[in-house]
């Protein structure tokens, strides 16, 4: 169980904050990351967090810090094809980071070593959630689902997408309040 969160302002210094201790207070791990962050992921296999950085599909990439060491390791290329209006999803079960929105669906394979290259993903189905600008996502493991919210920003209703992570076919649940 995660009891730490990473933290960034409107620059690219970033902290760790403890749960455990009363009250929450900043942890050991503080660091300057190379990139301006966009999106952050933990990941509780390795412990370390998986970041997008920089604030445009030209020129953002892939990045894996390790709090434990503070180091930084560039994972992607610049441009990664993920965009900053991409919401970030990890899935534990395949070792897949996935971004959704802003136009589109990437996908990095984190089996793989050094650096890593998007795929682009065709949804089927109710697919216009990747049109969405920065959706809730979410992976679930129990149903081993992706799960995305398509919130009210630039004038979204509020539906569920279930999103297939093996046939990537969405289906759209209409929500209440449009």
């Amino acid at each position: 169980e995660m009891a730490r969160l990473l933290s960034w302002g409107n620059a690219p210094c970033s902290q760790w904050f403890d749960h455990t201790a009363a009250p929450a207070a900043p942890a050991s791990s503080t660091t300057t990351a190379p990139i301006l962050i966009v999106g952050t992921t933990f990941d509780p296999a390795t412990n370390r967090v998986w970041v997008m950085g920089n604030r445009s599909s030209g020129t953002g990439y892939l990045a894996e810090w390790d709090p434990a060491t503070d180091t930084w390791t560039k994972r992607s290329t610049s441009p990664s094809g993920v965009n900053d209006r991409s919401g970030p999803l990890l899935d534990t079960k395949r070792r897949r980071l996935v971004f959704l929105g802003g136009g589109n669906v990437r996908m990095f394979d984190l089996t793989q070593p050094g650096m890593l290259v998007s795929q682009l993903i065709t949804l089927k189905g109710d697919a216009e959630i990747a049109l969405r600008d920065r959706p809730g996502f979410a992976y679930d493991p129990v149903n081993d689902k992706y799960v995305a919210y398509s919130g009210v920003e630039s004038g979204g209703t509020r539906d569920i997408y279930i999103i297939d992570p093996v046939t990537w076919t969405s289906t759209r649940t209409t929500g209440c309040g449009r």
